[in-house]
């Protein structure tokens, strides 16, 4: 997954999340897995300076302070089993995922408090973007 930041991408791996300059095509490892976490999304909330992620086999959120010189993990919320995608309402302070299994929708404040399931009919979904424009 590829997020734009400050003339930067961002993009992650099943090992590591790493910044690219655009210009000049630096690339720099922000945080290294110990273990494979399978990362199939990450997003940036840009009012609140955190990029979020969701590990997909230890069935959590998770989010680190971007720019930061010291990237330090924090667990965001617990969302049982396989979350794939996640997307930020940076305006309402909401963070989206989906569940690979399940296949529900759900939200929560971004400190993971106020865990709601927004929809149970998703089918074999991986993303999700939202629409903070026309809401």
């Amino acid at each position: 997954m590829i997020s734009a930041v400050r003339e930067k991408f961002l993009f992650a791996s099943t090992h590591s999340i790493m910044e690219v300059d655009v210009y000049t095509y630096n690339m720099t490892v922000l945080f290294g897995h110990k273990e494979s976490y399978e990362v199939f999304s990450l997003d940036y909330d840009y009012q609140n300076g955190y990029v979020y992620f969701p590990r997909y086999n230890v069935g959590d959120i998770v989010r680190f302070p971007y720019p930061s010189q010291h990237i330090a993990l924090q667990h965001v919320v617990d969302t049982s089993s396989g979350p794939v995608g996640v997307a930020i309402d940076s305006a309402n302070d909401h963070v989206y995922w989906v569940n690979r299994y399940g296949n529900t929708l759900s939200r929560c404040k971004s400190d993971g408090t106020n865990v709601v399931v927004v929809s149970l009919s998703f089918s074999n979904t991986f993303m999700i973007r939202l629409d903070v424009t026309q809401r």
